[in-house]
């Protein structure tokens, strides 16, 4: 599974013989050493603004009933679902005290706001204290995009109601795959009853109902990639599809499982390959549209103010380096200009620096660092492309260097990158082929840290695999783990 596959030649015409093995966080740093928490505040707090400044929010709620191997965020998944209450409180206090240090704070509009798991409907009705707050926060107004995530099979009416009384923009949920054999390889519960209930529920009260797919799971023919493409389009209620590519490098759990045999082995990368652009050339062909970095919309039942409100990134990091993405709770990741920054993943660890007047960071992943060249290798993440001046931009402040541009200009000879007018965007072909176009597009350091992170999980895999490492939640920390294997 971790092999490259290079004897499968070239993949739909292109110089790639594989398919990415993540699609997670392309924003990760080397780790730091000896970073003080004091430092991380003074430079958040004297963060520049400017008229390219965009200001967003990510809220993460790591409680989760399911065991997915396939997920990325699996790693401070918690069962204690009896601190929902608690957990919020500290969250919302976290998110303040983070907004009190923000520059950006009060002088940007809101754009969006994500809260994400794990499984958000796990806190119940406590999601009305968060969602309060939210609404309650500074440049939060009607033409914010609020989102927030669920699993149907644990999703109750009380927090469904919370959801549509502060009037969310989407509502989100993974369904992964309508085959109950994948299903049941992946550990998901096999019914589609509780996708079917939910919907029911929400129809016309929330605007956009976004459906989670994947592409390249284990046991999956491209039979089964357009049986789920269809189950969405034909749907009453889902109105917007998110597809994802399997990231192996981020699922040691998977990885582990397919080594075992507990689970068949994951397609070739050919057939991947083939999935990925039979997703996006069937989206496209029944008139939806990109809104996300692999999320697609119906245009003729959205309606158009909601749609304009949709930014697009799932608020998975920072679009350019101006950007100030606010991330509160367990694991959440974020960043203003020069820092990133990674709060703690252990719950209750991260509750006790929260309540005894700390920020919750991990200063080992966290870290100060200019990311100038961002807008360059993130672009294909957003829909809205790469504007030239961006890119003039870019040029000018010597941002970017010579094999850079050189990669960039043969990525559009090679068809994978389309030039317009006034900006650039991924082909269908580009499309499928993102998570190498980033990594390609990035420093040669940035590459190497990729190539590390991915590396890890495989590792990490194979120690499952052995026997070395239990095979739970925690085996996906990579803030405690890595000093196992």
């Amino acid at each position: 599974m971790d092999s490259l596959r290079s004897d499968e030649g070239s993949l739909l015409n292109t110089r790639f013989s594989r398919m990415a093995r993540n699609t997670i966080d392309y924003w990760m740093v080397e780790d730091s050493v000896g970073l003080e928490e004091k430092d991380l505040i003074s430079h958040i707090s004297n963060a520049p603004v400017t008229n390219e400044s965009t200001f967003q929010l990510y809220l993460h709620i790591p409680f989760c009933a399911q065991k997915c191997s396939f997920c990325a965020f699996s790693g401070g998944n918690s069962l204690e679902f009896s601190l929902a209450r608690q957990y919020v409180e500290s969250l919302v206090k976290q998110l303040q005290k983070i907004l009190s240090i923000t520059p950006a704070y009060g002088k940007k509009p809101v754009r969006s706001v994500h809260i994400g798991g794990g499984s958000p409907d796990l806190v119940g009705s406590h999601i009305g204290l968060l969602l309060e707050s939210v609404r309650n926060l500074q440049g939060v107004d009607e033409n914010t995009e609020i989102s927030v995530e669920c699993a149907p099979a644990t999703t109750r009416t009380e927090f469904l109601d919370e959801c549509i009384k502060y009037r969310i923009t989407k509502l989100s949920f993974g369904i992964q795959s309508i085959n109950p054999a994948i299903r049941h390889s992946l550990r998901m519960p096999r019914s589609l009853k509780p996708v079917e209930r939910l919907c029911e529920y929400v129809d016309k009260n929330v605007p956009v109902v976004n459906a989670d797919f994947i592409t390249g799971l284990p046991g999956q023919k491209l039979a089964d990639v357009d049986k789920d493409l269809q189950y969405a389009l034909g749907h009453d209620v889902i109105n917007a599809v998110s597809t994802y590519l399997l990231t192996p490098g981020a699922a040691p759990s998977l990885v582990a499982d397919v080594k075992s045999g507990r689970a068949p082995q994951v397609p070739s990368h050919k057939e991947q390959a083939l999935m990925r652009l039979h997703s996006y050339a069937t989206l496209q062909q029944n008139g939806w549209i990109r809104k996300g970095t692999n999320t697609y919309m119906d245009a003729a039942t959205i309606e158009p103010a909601i749609l304009n409100r949709i930014h697009g990134n799932e608020c998975i990091g920072a679009a350019h380096f101006d950007a100030f993405l606010i991330a509160a709770g367990a694991q959440a990741i974020g960043s203003v200009p020069s820092v990133r920054f990674e709060n703690i993943v252990n719950i209750r660890k991260w509750r006790e620096s929260v309540e005894s007047g700390g920020y919750g960071f991990n200063l080992k992943k966290s870290a100060l660092v200019e990311q100038r060249d961002m807008s360059l290798w993130s672009f294909p993440l957003f829909y809205q492309g790469l504007r030239k001046s961006k890119l003039n931009q870019l040029l000018n402040n010597s941002s970017i260097n010579d094999r850079q541009i050189k990669t960039f200009n043969e990525l559009i000879e090679e068809g994978l990158i389309v030039e317009r007018t006034n900006e650039y965007k991924l082909t269908i072909l580009g499309e499928v082929f993102m998570g190498h176009i980033i990594r390609l597009l990035k420093k040669e350091q940035g590459q190497r840290v990729l190539d590390s992170y991915i590396e890890e999980g495989f590792s990490i895999g194979r120690a499952i695999n052995k026997g070395v490492i239990k095979q739970n939640n925690q085996a996906n920390d990579r803030q405690t783990i890595t000093e196992m294997i």
